[in-house]
């Protein structure tokens, strides 16, 4: 019971001054109105002229106006943009003025580029106009694609989804014209005669760092917020397609082991099939992630494990319905992490025999359905462990204004094992800067042992101002075997305070932002009290070209109850410490030809010293080609000994056009003694299918074998 009264005093003290505050996001504007004219099948060619004489009947959307750097001003580059749509097909047409288009910033071709690394084009659709939920298309002046999916308002983001649709663009003496074609089967909206949409346009001039809209949105807020967005009207007699798919691959692979080598051939399909007008069935059959690009290494000075990010494409799509609500958690606690299918603990994988997922919106619910079962895990002189079932549910229902709440499961089922959680939700948003959110666990394993899990935490975010705290209690037998738990069996506080200070239009020239902040970080454990407890001033900049820096004091107090091994030769013993470090950092804007990042760290570590430094760079020769280089350099000095650990990484992306990638990338790690290799060519063949070539090596600086692999695979989706 003390445990549940600190953790909601402490959202309660943080959540006063939110809630006492009057929001503050500059000048409002009413919601923008377009029409769509419609024209023949046939009329409009997707090929960035615009040359269609239908282009000059249809109603012209202007006036944007800004979100940085002068939010609510108009803009200073004039942007036309059209709608025509015809039976099958929406068409997207604008002319993006431009006095300078030699200056116009193209930073790579590849598609789900990053999207404030060039001049930037995009629109989103809310189909349904629940002002939740929605679709982006973006494009840059060499006409990459970037298309994601948008949920929760704009909160949720989803890049990995990849949809079918035609872009094309040109330079001209004045600007640059974008042309899209977005088939009416790649979307979902309601089965009705007459349609109305939520639309959103969205322009970023970069070498200005110009960002505008035509329905204005504060700078406080995504640009992807859908309930900021205008509506589209004048669509009439279209039906969403059926958006049937089937995508086999087939796979050939090489691998020298030892001096020992073996090869082998595989094949599988997955399937995609639209239900109702919202939902996604996807099936799979003996899923392959060979063409996964390789982790990124990380040297572990912690005494708890590694957060790694989720990159195979059956689990990316529609991740939203399968997340539950966080405010502030990071990684401490994680509900659903899908990198715990497939994948030991090590990182090797296992093989994924088959599955099926259902998710997606209807109506106000989210639902969320997954089951899938992974073949035998092979251990180097050990017995294989059996195979495993996993499976994971949830519904959710939104309601109020932009509020949700919902229920879920998750099972994991092995021979002599099993562990089994139920929970609840619910994330409730008050005048949109607000959010507070909560979520109760509850697991039972096959030893009879059981446990809980609590979280609650509230965060308000105004255009300068943010003010959030959280609180996490973990049960010691609370076990959860499809999430991600860095330190089980601990509760956990964080909190943090920061305010934006902006300087006048004529100061603003080289900082855009100062922002002051204050945040804390507490885990505590039965019997040993404060474990660890990080208290952390910092100051933060943002400048006009978009590049950061920061500088950050960390105040730390560690406890051990055991002695901690911090490195092959160094022992920490069990005792209380405290110890101060100081943190800087600095980011160039990526658009930049030649940009540079670095850090500098130093100061106290446990009883010694620590002080090292992160450097980097990447130079873009041009839009076809860039590199990057990395190091991280550490000497950690202590009363038993010192030693270093150095990290290293080049990545080198060619891009030969929009659809032919060569991507390379080499790191070493002092730890683990061994230089990793990933080398990859991707051609898209077709829409949505691909050929993978890859190469990966692992080549010891020890005596240990060197170990190389080479796989070939090739995708096909045929879409009904």
């Amino acid at each position: 019971m003390k445990r549940v009264i600190a953790a909601v005093s402490l959202i309660c003290l943080v959540s006063l001054p939110a809630f006492a505050q009057r929001p503050r996001g500059g000048v409002s504007h009413p919601p923008r109105q377009a029409h769509a004219t419609h024209v023949e099948k046939g009329r409009i060619t997707v090929d960035g002229t615009l040359s269609e004489p239908e282009w000059a009947t249809a109603e012209m959307l202007t006036d944007f106006l800004q979100q940085e750097p002068q939010e609510g001003a108009p803009s200073n580059f004039k942007s036309d943009v059209r709608v025509l749509y015809d039976d099958e097909m929406l068409y997207i047409g604008a002319m993006l003025y431009d006095p300078e288009p030699d200056k116009l910033v193209s930073n790579e071709l590849k598609r789900d580029f990053a999207p404030r690394d060039s001049d930037m084009f995009g629109i989103t659709l809310d189909t349904f106009l629940d002002k939740l939920n929605g679709y982006g298309f973006f494009t840059m002046p060499m006409g990459a694609w970037r298309d994601s999916q948008v949920a929760d308002d704009g909160r949720a983001n989803n890049a990995n989804w990849d949809g079918v649709w035609l872009v094309r663009t040109s330079v001209v003496k004045d600007g640059w014209m974008v042309e899209y074609g977005i088939p009416f089967r790649t979307l979902r909206f309601p089965r009705r005669d007459t349609q109305l949409w939520g639309m959103n346009i969205v322009r970023l001039i970069r070498r200005t760092n110009e960002i505008t809209t035509w329905s204005f949105v504060p700078r406080s807020f995504p640009l992807s917020k859908p309930s900021f967005a205008g509506t589209l009207a004048g669509i009439s007699g279209v039906k969403p397609g059926r958006d049937f798919r089937v995508k086999p691959y087939g796979l050939a692979s090489t691998t020298n082991r030892a001096g020992t080598t073996s090869g082998s051939l595989d094949g599988g399909v997955d399937v995609k099939a639209g239900v109702g007008t919202s939902l996604v069935l996807d099936g799979t059959f003996r899923t392959d992630f060979a063409q996964v690009e390789a982790d990124e290494q990380q040297i572990n000075l912690t005494r708890f494990s590694l957060f790694f990010p989720e990159k195979r494409e059956f689990f990316l799509e529609n991740q939203r319905a399968f997340q539950i609500n966080s405010t502030l958690a990071g990684t401490n606690l994680v509900p659903f992490f899908s990198r715990r299918i497939g994948l030991s603990d090590a990182g090797t994988e296992i093989p994924l025999i088959g599955g099926a997922r259902l998710s997606g919106k209807q109506g106000r619910s989210t639902i969320g359905l997954l089951n899938i079962t992974t073949n035998e895990q092979e251990r180097p002189g050990q017995t294989p462990l059996p195979r495993s079932n996993y499976s994971f549910a949830r519904y959710g229902r939104d309601f109020l204004n932009n509020s949700s709440a919902s229920l879920f499961y998750m099972g994991h089922e092995q021979s002599g094992r099993s562990n089994r959680l139920v929970g609840s939700d619910m994330q409730l948003t008050l005048k949109r800067r607000t959010v507070i959110d909560a979520v109760a666990m509850h697991s039972a394993s096959e030893n009879g042992a059981s446990g809980n899990a609590l979280r609650a935490g509230v965060d308000f975010d105004s255009s300068l101002t943010r003010l959030a705290a959280s609180a996490t209690l973990l049960d010691p037998s609370f076990r959860n075997d499809l999430g991600f738990i860095q330190r089980p069996g601990r509760d956990i506080y964080t909190a943090l305070a920061s305010r934006g200070i902006r300087p006048s239009k004529a100061r603003a020239k080289i900082v855009r932002e100062y922002t002051p902040g204050i945040s804390y970080t507490r885990f505590v454990k039965d019997g040993l009290g404060t474990e660890t407890g990080t208290f952390s001033p910092s100051m933060g900049l943002v400048f006009s070209d978009a590049s950061t820096g920061a500088v950050t004091w960390q105040m730390n107090e560690e406890a051990l109850s055991t002695p901690f091994r911090i490195h092959p030769t160094q022992t920490i013993a069990a005792g209380r410490y405290h110890f101060n470090s100081l943190v800087a950092t600095g980011k160039m804007a990526q658009s930049h030809r030649l940009a540079f990042n670095g850090e500098v760290r130093g100061g106290e570590f446990w009883t010694g010293t620590r002080k090292g430094f992160t450097a980097g760079a990447r130079f873009r020769a041009n839009v076809r080609l860039a590199t990057s280089l990395n190091y991280s350099h550490d000497v950690i000095d202590l009363p038993g000994g010192s030693f270093t650990t150095n990290l290293m990484s080049m990545r080198v992306d060619g891009s030969f056009t929009t659809r032919m990638f060569l991507n390379a990338f080499i790191q070493y790690n002092s730890t683990t003694r061994e230089v990793l290799s990933n080398v990859r060519f991707n051609v898209v063949h077709h829409p949505l299918s691909d050929l993978y070539v890859v190469y990966n090596e692992g080549h010891p600086t020890t005596s240990a074998p060197v170990s190389r692999s080479v796989a070939v695979k090739m995708t096909q989706m045929l879409t009904f």
